[in-house]
């Protein structure tokens, strides 16, 4: 009855504050105005956020089995061992080898060593 009759009073004097605020020609300027900061702010950091993970995907679906790298005394070196090992299981196993490994390598082993793999 009273409390209900009270509370519904105490929202609709609420919606009227609201009203008020909102319709206030400042509250609709300050509105604007942050509204075109936070466009302002966020497309430059959006773009760049886009450009850095399609560069960080790009980097993550190429692995690679090959890669350079750099001796004690700063001569560039190509490192290729994987490749001659899955070369060395190619020509040196049966063709019907099985060879266990890890499920990364297995897919390597598969596509270059020609060998079925149990991972």
């Amino acid at each position: 009855g009273e409390a209900w009759s009270h509370a519904r009073a105490l929202g609709a004097l609420a919606m009227e504050g609201v009203e008020l605020v909102y319709a206030n020609p400042v509250s609709c300027l300050l509105r604007i105005a942050l509204g075109a900061y936070a466009v302002y702010w966020c497309v430059p950091r959006g773009r760049e956020f886009y450009d850095y993970s399609h560069q960080l995907a790009e980097g993550l679906s190429q692995p690679q089995i090959m890669f350079k790298a750099k001796t004690y005394n700063g001569q560039e070196v190509m490192v290729d061992d994987y490749r001659e090992a899955y070369w060395w299981l190619r020509d040196k196993t049966p063709e019907d080898a099985r060879v266990m490994a890890w499920w990364d390598y297995g897919y390597q082993i598969t596509g270059i060593g020609e060998r079925t793999t149990i991972a």
